[in-house]
């Protein structure tokens, strides 16, 4: 398409080109440039004489401002999970606070009796039977591999149900007079 400018000379006008947003043009220039982004930064990280501390700040800047560049590379996808928030989730073995549960988890509790134990496996506890137990019950659903002792040792707490862990077989209870 020729238009004329003024009576003079003819001029040519490109078509026109779809705009990037339009038919994932979008999506074809950043997949054009990422490599060439992602070179220039490494290039930038290994040879700036920068402190270790002000790279790791301009990776920060770099990520947050210019993600979608960065996005299928290991190192981004880490920094990304490593902002997110975590839920608070509980691990592991509840609490056994109901009396009549302590006393079951109590009957069911053994360890193995190990003559030459090549891991000792000690657990201060300063009463609260519930939280003890529910950490001898994990150590006895999951028991290592090697052969191993378990120690709770009772710092004096004055609490007499924590007593009853000395009944447990392959346990070794000990009490000790003051804290």
């Amino acid at each position: 398409m020729a238009a004329v400018l003024g009576n003079h000379l003819p001029v040519k006008r490109p078509a026109k080109s779809p705009p990037l947003s339009s038919s994932g043009g979008l999506n074809r220039a950043l997949a054009a440039i990422k490599p060439k982004v992602r070179a220039l930064g490494r290039r930038v990280y290994r040879d700036a004489p920068l402190s270790p501390r002000f790279k790791r700040l301009i990776v920060s800047v770099a990520y947050r401002l210019a993600g979608p560049l960065f996005s299928g590379s290991v190192h981004y996808d880490i920094w990304k999970r490593s902002r997110e928030p975590r839920s608070a989730q509980p691990l592991g073995t509840p609490l056994i606070l109901d009396k009549a549960a302590q006393r079951l988890a109590l009957e069911a509790l053994r360890f193995p009796i190990v003559d030459d134990p090549l891991v000792s496996i000690v657990i201060p506890t300063y009463g609260m039977l519930g939280h003890t137990l529910a950490c001898l019950a994990s150590i006895a659903r999951h028991p290592p591999r090697c052969a191993c002792e378990v120690i709770v040792v009772e710092d004096a707490s004055g609490d007499a149900e924590i007593g009853l862990l000395s009944h447990v077989s392959g346990l070794r209870y000990v009490e000790n007079a003051a804290n």
